[in-house]
């Protein structure tokens, strides 16, 4: 919630977007990036601005064949958000993907984890910035 409230945030110099990810109403589908992922799902944040979504399917391959990857269209100049969830075809993909130490696109650090879907169990209803 504090995070919600406050008006900018910086990682590493960049600024960055906190928004609340809902589900989208009727289309049973759930939140993108997490249908189906039986564990076999990485999240990767503080992507570069000008990192393409190509760059990061590229880089991503090194570890496995993935089946899925979600870059949520925002405002940095190659139309993301700066971060994206990566689905593996084998979940042996994301342990090494976790275990590889730092990763980088462009040169600039990524945070790399495992892609955990909000709301199971413990969540509540929905919440509001306002």
């Amino acid at each position: 919630d504090l995070a919600l409230k406050s008006p900018a945030h910086m990682i590493h110099g960049q600024p960055v977007t906190v928004e609340l990810c809902l589900p989208k109403k009727g289309d049973g589908k759930g939140l993108p990036g997490f249908s189906n992922s039986g564990g076999q799902r990485v999240f990767v944040t503080n992507i570069g601005q000008e990192v393409t979504e190509e760059e990061v399917q590229a880089y991503f391959a090194q570890w496995g064949d993935w089946t899925d990857i979600y870059m949520p269209k925002g405002s940095f100049t190659a139309g993301h958000k700066g971060i994206c969830f990566i689905s593996y075809k084998d979940p042996a993909a994301v342990t090494q993907v976790l275990q590889y130490g730092v990763h980088q696109l462009r040169g600039q650090p990524v945070v790399v984890d495992v892609a955990v879907p909000r709301g199971g169990p413990k969540g509540g209803g929905k919440r509001s910035s306002q």
